[in-house]
């Protein structure tokens, strides 16, 4: 039993021995005679043992200082497989001259790395490095470059590479190949070159490298309104740093990667074909006609006519989602907006804006192109009051709707017209009601009308004036001389703002107050005549400039004639007409200062002083310094001194005068007429009623408003007394030159007399 065990043992101990592989590795020894120059340092090695694995790596590795087992942190040379017992390479990179060293040689087989003994050496120099090609030569972030050349080095620590002026990652290097990776701050917009610096030299490749420019593919959708979410598509998009414009405004991203960009198309965006940009390192790119914001569109405006305040409604499509998003120009005005719903908008129609506005509807900065207009509607007058015995000056209501608001009254195009004049100023107004002050008009009966705008009222309703206005043709003029004889007035000779005095004749037609020129006076041209008429003839008399005249004529309407008579005793100054007599004053004597009263014999072509004026004046009394008017049997005047005025009757029948006491007034625009036996006074803003018994000075009218002066051209027919050609208080460019030739016509049926 024991000798088959013993068999059995033998047997497996001799198969297990028969079976071992003894493994032999190689030996190398470092070769310390070192050849070293300015261009590189030349190893040498032996291998001692060859070893019974394949050498598949041989080569030297070397570092500056004390060589340690980390090939990250040494320089080598890699030479590849070997069959031979002796090596040697000349390393020209990764040495500095003057640079102490240790170095050793190393051989490597499939499973282990052999190193030889270290061997100390002083480095000569080496080469810098040299580029020869980087590829690809475009590319995007993120890629792999490869820079292939020589010179290059293992070591991380003293490798440093560079596209243009910006560093880039190394991921791998050894002598002949770096290869780095294109990091996102690369933004260089044209070809640009590598540089490898290695150690303390460096070089700058002729090769390039290109970023490639970003492509767009598609853009969805590629139309709609603000806040639209748009994908764009396309290759080559930074990964982080884009910036993206459409139609010029610039967008905020939502989503970006290297192939895709999203974004919400801004409020701001223009309506229409709009070009999208993108801008992501290299030279932006446009894509033309890239989306088509839309535009709103109105389908209809209601009311279509409507007054401020109104609210409007505003159909259509493509408006903006709040209030903020939309703006409705009405006209060149912003509207309030009330509402906003789904495809419609409701507005107010701005107040004090012009008659029939375009509307537009602005959504998001994008407007729509068709117009709608909306017309204003036209004011309505439906009754005035007072509305009958009105003068220039006197405050009227006027009533109906669609008038402006009081803070609107005085914005240009908002005005009444009575009879087509104008009123100077509207007072106060909203919208049923305005008040406004009379002007003088062309007519006793005038339509009156209110235009906000160009919109106008129906002109049914009327007022009733005591006076209207007419112009007399021909030059500006004053100091002509008046009168009448039945419906018709003359205005003769007069003096023009230059001084110059002509003798042309113009008559006015009562009947149709119109004017028509006359043959002229055959007398000299002169001003501050004297006119009066008795029964069908008409005569002038005297007359101050340029020389004291003393002649009278008579002048036959019927025959269009002429007649000289006998000249004047006396300087004349104004003619009366007292219950059929003639009644002239002159100027004072040269030695008792009072001028003096004159009686006419028509028969006999003769004249008889019949009185005194019981006042001493210092100066003629022509001029501004007097007025006076026949009433019934007595002659009123009034001489002005300063501001006092001295109130004299004339009584024919007793041939005395008597004084009735003095009235301080305001200013010396001053004159008086008579009208059915009452004398009437009339300042500048004021009509008074004269007693002439008792003296007393009774308002009228207040708060007239149209030409007033002193010395006016005057001339009666029937109930009406007519006033023109004012002697302002400087005659020369002291008024407007269009008013000169006013005449304005006082209806004394009309004034409740």
């Amino acid at each position: 039993m024991k000798s088959r065990l013993l068999l059995v043992l033998l047997i497996v101990f001799s198969c297990t021995k028969e079976e071992e592989i003894v493994m032999v590795y190689p030996r190398v020894k470092t070769d310390a005679a070192i050849v070293s120059d300015s261009n590189g340092s030349t190893f040498r090695a032996d291998v001692t043992v060859p070893g019974n694995q394949a050498i598949i790596e041989h080569g030297f590795e070397w570092r500056s200082g004390t060589l340690v087992r980390n090939s990250a942190l040494t320089d080598r040379v890699s030479l590849g497989a070997l069959n031979a017992t002796s090596f040697q390479h000349k390393v020209t990179y990764g040495l500095i001259g003057a640079t102490s060293y240790v170095m050793r040689a190393y051989v490597k087989t499939s499973t282990l790395t052999v190193f030889g003994d270290l061997k100390e050496f002083a480095a000569g120099g080496s080469l810098p490095p040299r580029v020869e090609a980087i590829s690809p030569s475009t590319g995007t972030w993120g890629d792999t470059v490869a820079i292939r050349g020589s010179n290059f080095t293992y070591l991380f620590d003293v490798l440093e590479v560079k596209l243009g002026s910006s560093p880039v990652r190394v991921i791998s290097q050894k002598d002949s190949t770096i290869k780095v990776i294109i990091p996102d701050y690369f933004l260089e917009k044209t070809p640009t070159t590598a540089t490898v610096k290695v150690l303390n030299q460096q070089t700058t490749s002729a090769a390039t490298f290109t970023l490639l420019p970003a492509e767009i593919t598609s853009v969805s959708p590629n139309r709609g309104g603000s806040g639209t979410t748009v994908v764009v598509k396309g290759k080559y998009f930074h990964p982080e740093t884009n910036t993206v414009s459409i139609g010029g405004r610039p967008v905020v991203l939502d989503f970006v990667d290297t192939g895709e960009i999203h974004f919400k198309i801004p409020k701001e965006t223009p309506g229409g074909a709009v070009t999208l940009t993108v801008a992501t390192g290299a030279a932006p790119l446009e894509y033309n006609n890239a989306f088509y914001r839309v535009s709103p569109v109105i389908t209809d405006v209601s009311p279509s006519e409507a007054f401020f305040g109104d609210v409007i409604t505003i159909k259509g499509e493509n408006f903006g989602r709040t209030y903020t998003d939309n703006q409705v120009v009405f006209g060149s005005s912003l509207a309030e907006i009330v509402e906003v719903g789904t495809g419609e908008i409701k507005i107010k129609y701005p107040e004090g804006y012009a008659a029939n506005p375009s509307v537009r509807v602005t959504a998001d900065f994008a407007s729509s192109t068709a117009d709608f207009k909306v017309t204003l509607r036209a004011p309505k007058v439906t009754s005035i009051s007072p509305a009958a015995g009105l003068y220039p000056g006197n405050e009227i209501t006027v009533n109906g709707d669609y008038f402006m608001p009081d803070y609107f009254k005085t914005a240009e195009g908002y005005t009444v017209e009575f009879g087509g004049v104008v009123a100077e100023e509207i007072y106060s107004s909203d919208k049923t009601e305005l008040t406004t002050r009379v002007p003088l008009i062309n007519n006793f009966t005038s339509s009156v009308r209110v235009t906000i705008f160009g919109q106008s009222s129906p002109e049914t309703v009327s007022v009733a004036t005591v006076v209207a206005a007419s112009n007399m043709p021909g030059p500006n003029r004053v100091g002509s001389a008046g009168f009448a004889i039945g419906s018709v007035g003359y205005v003769v000779s007069g003096r023009d703002q230059f001084g110059h005095s002509d003798a042309s004749m113009y008559a006015f037609d009562d009947n149709n107050r119109s004017w028509a020129r006359m043959d002229d006076f055959p007398g000299a041209g002169r001003d501050y005549a004297s006119g009066f008429s008795i029964g069908n003839k008409g005569y002038i008399m005297g007359g101050g400039y340029p020389d004291e005249r003393t002649d009278l004529w008579r002048y036959d309407p019927s025959s269009d004639h002429w007649d000289k008579l006998n000249d004047l005793p006396f300087n004349p100054v104004e003619a009366f007409n007292i219950q059929g007599e003639i009644f002239v004053l002159s100027n004072h004597a040269d030695m008792d200062y009072q001028p003096r009263l004159w009686k006419y014999n028509v028969g006999a072509d003769s004249w008889s002083q019949v009185a005194l004026l019981p006042i001493q004046v210092d100066n003629t009394i022509e001029g501004k310094n007097y007025f006076g008017m026949a009433v019934g049997t007595k002659l009123v005047m009034g001489i002005l001194s300063g501001s006092s005025i001295g109130m004299y009757v004339y009584d024919k029948s007793t041939n005395t005068w008597t004084q009735k006491g003095a009235r301080t007034l305001p200013d010396d625009d001053i004159y008086g007429f008579e009208y059915n036996g009452v004398a009437l006074i009339m300042t500048s803003r004021t009509l008074y009623k004269f007693n002439v018994t008792t003296g007393a000075w009774t308002e009228f009218v207040t708060n007239l408003q149209f030409l007033g002066g002193n010395n006016p051209t005057t001339f009666k027919t029937g109930a009406r007394t007519h006033f023109g050609l004012f002697r302002l208080n400087n005659f020369i460019g002291d008024a407007d030159p269009h008013l000169r030739n006013l005449f304005w016509t006082f209806d004394g049926q009309l004034s409740g007399l």
